[in-house]
């Protein structure tokens, strides 16, 4: 007979393992549940960070939509006083009530930001009384003719009412994207956190681990790809995938900072002539195929280290990164005009032409900061433009011309010139 002691021993033995046993289990459950929470608390954080990016990307674009129907307000405006056809006056008030809609959608996408916010007001009570002046304008010119309104113009034509509404426009967008910044950063915490996690229990939870792995990824991926659109968005055109007008300057800066060792570099702006009618004839859908095509022409006659942008409606840019002389670079301005009057077949088988005017300006000979290179060049290509010609090529710009700010030119109102095709 066994005695007594060494069964309670082993007894208390089995049971003290048993115990243990049960302990461990208990521990790797509420392991498993601490970590099945932190998984989920971590992939809705990441999740949040994702739909915020969007978010933001949205924001800009609102606060784009803004700018482009302020302008679009200036321009139905000017061709009313220019036309006097009533339809612009229609399109004038279409496109100022899109342009506080946008403002209002800023508002409340900034909500979460507090000094986003206030500025997000100011842009709304700014772009309330600019496009205030232009409607009344408009009515004075529905009531007592074009001529009246054409009065009041010309009074305001030397102030840019759009100054303040630009700079506070940019304000918005700077604050949303320091907000995106932050963001990504925190993002970019909850990501670590999710490894080291999955990490620390890879033993326990090999199956936890890989599906904590395959969802933190896709979320990641998911992130990157809208700041990835973002960051394109900001430096490129969305129709055509040119660059944009930051971008081009960006570059421009970059090469006044740091010229190149041979040759200087070189800006043509072009503007397409006879585009107005083939909208007004064909839809808008028809003008964004030929913008697109042209923007292709562009970018095929460019040489390696040149850069084509479109900084307008139709208004193009090419910087060149060197040129021997000026006369290269009238030559290549000559080529880019030629590949643009190229006819263009629209996807509904008509067939449109347009012309161009050309202005250039050399780095460093026409100016020395990037206003006035684009002050000369936007002056000889508006003096081409007046001269009517078919195809032009670049004007002159060796007169050393200053001023200008083609930022300012570019929204305050000007007289329209409609081609016929």
């Amino acid at each position: 007979m066994v005695p007594l002691s060494p069964v309670r021993e082993s007894t208390e033995m089995i049971a003290r393992l048993h115990a243990l046993n049960s302990s461990v289990r208990r521990a790797l459950l509420a392991g498993s549940i601490a970590l099945g929470v932190a998984l989920l608390v971590v992939s809705h954080r990441a999740e949040t960070a994702a739909d915020e990016v969007s978010q933001s990307y949205q924001t800009i674009d609102e606060i784009n939509a803004v700018r482009l129907n302020f302008l679009r307000t200036s321009y139905w405006l000017t061709s009313y006083l220019q036309t006097e056809r009533p339809e612009s006056l229609t399109r004038m008030r279409h496109v100022s009530r899109a342009a506080e809609a946008a403002a209002a959608r800023v508002i409340d996408m900034t909500r979460g930001d507090r000094s986003a916010h206030t500025l997000a007001r100011l842009v709304q009570s700014e772009l309330k009384d600019s496009l205030q002046q232009y409607l009344d304008i408009g009515n004075i010119g529905e009531r007592e003719g074009a001529e009246a309104a054409r009065g009041l113009m010309a009074e305001r034509a030397s102030i840019d009412p759009s100054v303040g509404l630009r700079g506070l426009l940019d304000g918005v967008e700077k604050a949303e994207r320091e907000r995106l910044d932050r963001r990504r950063h925190e993002a970019a915490s909850e990501f670590v956190l999710l490894r080291v996690a999955a990490v620390a229990a890879v033993a326990l939870l090999l199956t936890l681990f890989a599906w904590a792995k395959w969802r933190s990824r896709q979320l990641y991926q998911a992130a990157t790809q809208d700041l990835q659109r973002l960051s394109e968005g900001a430096m490129s055109d969305p129709l055509t995938g040119l660059a944009n007008r930051r971008h081009l300057e960006a570059r421009s800066l970059e090469l006044l900072a740091s010229p190149p060792s041979q040759g200087q570099p070189a800006l043509i702006l072009l503007d397409l002539d006879r585009f107005k009618p083939i909208n007004d004839t064909h839809g808008h859908d028809a003008g964004d195929e030929v913008l697109v095509a042209i923007g292709r022409r562009l970018q095929a006659c460019c040489r390696a280290g040149d850069l084509a942008a479109r900084i307008g409606g139709d208004e193009f840019a090419v910087l060149l990164q060197a040129v021997g002389s000026r006369e290269d670079a009238e030559t290549l301005a000559l080529r880019l005009g030629a590949a643009v009057q190229q006819p263009v077949t629209l996807g509904s088988g008509v067939t449109v032409r347009v012309t161009t005017s050309c202005g250039v300006a050399l780095f460093g000979h026409d100016g020395l900061s990037w206003k006035e290179i684009l002050a000369v060049a936007d002056r000889g290509l508006y003096r081409r433009k007046r001269r009517s010609r078919p195809v032009q090529g670049p004007d002159d710009a060796g007169d050393r011309e200053r001023g200008g700010d083609r930022s300012a030119a570019a929204v305050a109102p000007g007289p329209v010139r409609e081609d016929v095709t």
